[in-house]
């Protein structure tokens, strides 16, 4: 939708690919530091195991 929006805002062809090139790189970043954000999130959640029962002596 931004890339169609760059289009009717600009009529330079200069401008135009700037904030082709400037939606691009946000979106590359907002990839990166979802990822990055997400990748921390399943380390944190993960609980450890419950120690092992002790076997019952008979």
């Amino acid at each position: 939708m931004s890339l169609f929006v760059t289009g009717l805002a600009f009529d330079d062809a200069t401008l135009i690919d700037d904030a082709k090139l400037g939606v691009l790189a946000a979106s590359v970043i907002a990839a990166a530091v979802s990822a990055t954000l997400l990748g921390r999130q399943r380390v944190t959640d993960q609980a450890t195991p419950p120690p092992p029962e002790p076997a019952d002596r008979a």
